[in-house]
């Protein structure tokens, strides 16, 4: 698995033996290691063996004791950005809305694009996704509330 060209890294408490502890998951599209460890820093994800010689990219929810390991190509995954632009857009921020719909036709561009057999996606597609990502941002730096909401 250390040798995968990415792996996405996980943690999550649990009871072990009676006492708060935490599982440790590394895994790719079709391998998926745990580990049970008494701690959830650096030191169970090093007992956890896989990050620690990895050197591909290393997709994760950003908890910093990810980014001890320099090696790697660091990547946040795609379901805490929604997580987190939701929060955002209940907040009356509008263009998270506008964000999520982009992340999400992204992944439906990646995904037709891999069952047909392509590698990357065409020109005209980053052009129009590059696009709409502007639109996105220059909404967020203006700070547009969402409709309905006052500041």
């Amino acid at each position: 698995m250390s040798r995968a060209p990415v792996v996405n890294f996980d943690e999550t408490g649990a009871r072990i033996a009676g006492r708060l502890g935490w599982v440790h998951s590394a895994s790719t599209e079709t391998l998926t290691r745990y580990t049970a460890h008494a701690k959830r820093g650096v030191e169970a994800i090093d007992h956890a063996g896989v990050l620690p010689g990895f050197g591909g990219v290393a997709v994760h929810d950003g908890w910093k004791p990810y980014r001890a390991y320099t090696h790697a190509i660091h990547a946040l995954c795609a379901g805490h950005h929604l997580r987190e632009l939701l929060a955002a857009e209940e907040a009356g921020q509008a263009w998270a809305l506008g964000m999520s719909c982009l992340l999400l036709d992204t992944k439906a561009l990646v995904d037709q694009s891999k069952a047909t057999g392509l590698k990357t996606l065409g020109k005209t597609a980053l052009t129009e996704l590059h696009a709409s990502y502007r639109v996105c941002d220059h909404a967020r730096l203006r700070g547009e509330p969402r409709p309905g909401r006052e500041r």
